[in-house]
């Protein structure tokens, strides 16, 4: 009840870097992947809406990516677009978020508290236009989004994706986590 989402998303916006994370129209990142139990280099391209993420398998590369409209990855047999009905999964599983403006937009949002691995959480949630309901947690020592739940209907009932942020580093002023979990 006490917990108002206007005032957890603005403070994200300042813990997050402010008006240096709106600066920032695109990011080159180059790491580890793991992928099926096995760690692989990874780089990543993100725009405004926009990516392509390249695992380099030791049985060669492997990308995905989303264009605005389209998702699609690669396979042995060329590049296969991600079906719609699949198409939000795939997208919210591997965006960075990196500011309010980039957060998924909800309706009637509520906001709460949670723990996550000890850790005291500001929750904001709704739903997204599609349906999907969003909670968004951020750690309330830093202020930093720590975790998205989505939670998708299916005709065999809800289906929920979980995303956990950790390792925020500066990146042109503005935090950006550089450990995603899914």
């Amino acid at each position: 009840q006490t917990v108002v989402p206007a005032d957890v998303l603005a403070n994200y916006g300042k813990s997050v870097g402010g008006d240096a994370a709106k600066s920032i129209t695109g990011l080159q990142l180059r790491g580890t992947g793991e992928m099926g139990g096995v760690k692989a280099p990874l780089e990543a391209s993100y725009a405004v809406g926009k990516y392509v993420i390249v695992n380099k398998g030791p049985k060669g590369d492997v990308k995905q990516g989303f264009n605005g409209s389209v998702g699609w990855y690669t396979t042995d047999a060329g590049i296969k677009r991600i079906p719609v009905q699949y198409m939000t999964e795939a997208v919210n599983s591997k965006t960075i978020f990196i500011g309010p403006e980039s957060l998924p937009k909800v309706t009637n949002p509520t906001g709460g508290t949670a723990q996550i691995a000890g850790k005291d959480n500001l929750v904001v949630s709704g739903s997204m236009p599609d349906r999907t309901r969003v909670s968004m947690f951020f750690d309330k020592a830093t202020g930093l989004l720590s975790r998205t739940t989505f939670s998708y209907p299916t005709v065999l009932g809800n289906m929920t994706q979980i995303n956990d942020y950790s390792d925020y580093k500066k990146v042109n002023g503005a935090q950006i986590p550089m450990t995603i979990v899914n």
